[in-house]
């Protein structure tokens, strides 16, 4: 499985609409009944939102640290080659850098699923978009 920033988002920010469905798909891999991927823009990603609402640097660091230390769960490097690639997914289907990466991230995987409440995905035709309440009942 393969699990977008906002579901990491969801389970730190205060008051997300999406927290509890986080919170329950993240204790499923917290306990190993499956693991999951994820690219490590996600953590800059969940960075920027907690500054954006006023977070302190300690509540962001820890909600780095919480994040980095659920078992089962992969961060996966960004290197040049792979900005290459996300450059190219920029311009061909208008995305941000960071959903860019994560789908260079996945292509370069073979991955054709994200758990994701991010509807850009959903003009990839090559790539399926999970919710995470669907991603639960999966499991």
């Amino acid at each position: 499985m393969f699990i977008d920033s906002n579901v990491l988002i969801a389970y730190v920010k205060e008051k997300d609409l999406f927290q509890k469905d986080s919170e329950i798909l993240l204790c499923e891999i917290q306990n190993g009944k499956i693991s999951a991927k994820a690219s490590s823009i996600s953590l800059m990603e969940l960075a920027y939102v907690l500054k954006k609402y006023k977070k302190s640097n300690k509540e962001i660091n820890t909600a780095i640290h919480a994040v980095l230390s659920i078992n089962n769960l992969e961060f996966l490097p960004i290197t040049s080659d792979l900005l290459r690639e996300a450059a190219d997914f920029i311009e061909l289907y208008s995305l941000s850098l960071s959903d860019a990466i994560i789908v260079a991230t996945l292509t370069r995987l073979n991955i054709r699923e994200i758990v994701s409440e991010d509807s850009d995905f959903d003009s990839l035709p090559f790539l399926k978009r999970i919710s995470m309440k669907d991603a639960i009942t999966e499991i």
